[in-house]
C-alpha cells in the first residue's frame, strides 16, 4: 500500500484536468495479473509468475493502485483496498457515484463497503442455486437484443448481505444438447 504514490497519481489527474471535483464518476475495479520474472514473483492462476495489483479506474485513468503478489486470491482484503480508494477520492474531492467490478467483488464485505459509501454498484454475481431458482420462477422474461445477439432478460429484488439489491439476469440458449448443471434446462444464465 503506497499512499504517497496514489496521492500523486490523483494529483496529476486533477492537475491535468483529467478529473474534476464537480462531476460524479464511475469507478471500475479489477485485479490484473502482470507477468514478470522477478525473484519474489509468485505463480498465478494465469499459469505464469507475476504480480496481481488491484487497480481502480475512472474512465481510462488509473486513480488507485495497490500491490499484491501473483497467487493472492482476487477477493483477499479487496474491501479494504476499495475503501482506501474511496477514502483517497474523498480526500481529493472526487465524487464516486457508481462502482463496477467482476465477480471477484461479489462478497458481503465488499457490498457492505459499497453501501457504507453510498454508491450504486454493478457486480457480476456468482452462480448460485438460490439465484437460479428465483430466476427460473420469474415469469417476467423479455426478449432483447444486446450487440448482435438475442437475449432474454429479467430483473428481481434480491437481498444480499442485508442490503436490498436489484438482480438483472440474462439467459441465452446454448446448443440443443446443452444441459445447465444448476437448472437442468438449456440456458446459460448470467447475473449482475
Amino acid at each position: 500500500v503506497n499512499m504517497p504514490m496514489n496521492q500523486l497519481l490523483m494529483d496529476v489527474a486533477l492537475k491535468l484536468k483529467l478529473l474534476n471535483c464537480e462531476e460524479e464518476y464511475v469507478m471500475d475495479y479489477d485485479n490484473v495479473i502482470i507477468p514478470c520474472e522477478k525473484l519474489d514473483a509468485k505463480y498465478s492462476y494465469k499459469d505464469c509468475e507475476g504480480y496481481s495489483p488491484g487497480v481502480a479506474f475512472i474512465g481510462k485513468h488509473p486513480i488507485y493502485i495497490e500491490g499484491r503478489n501473483g497467487n493472492t486470491s482476487a477477493k483477499y482484503k479487496m474491501a479494504d483496498t476499495i475503501q482506501r480508494a474511496f477514502d483517497l477520492c474523498t480526500e481529493k474531492g472526487i465524487k464516486i457515484k457508481t462502482f463496477r467490478s467482476d465477480a471477484a467483488a461479489y462478497s458481503k464485505d465488499i457490498v457492505k463497503t459499497l453501501v457504507k459509501n453510498n454508491v450504486e454498484f454493478f457486480i457480476r454475481a456468482n452462480h448460485s442455486r438460490k439465484i437460479f431458482e428465483e430466476a427460473i420462477d420469474n415469469d417476467d422474461w423479455e426478449l432483447t437484443e444486446i450487440g448482435d445477439r438475442q437475449w432474454e432478460v429479467t430483473s428481481m429484488d434480491y437481498l444480499y448481505s442485508g442490503s436490498q439489491c436489484r438482480l438483472v439476469i440474462t439467459r441465452d440458449t446454448k446448443e440443443k444438447d446443452y444441459k445447465n448443471p444448476h437448472t437442468d434446462d438449456c440456458y446459460i444464465y448470467r447475473a449482475i
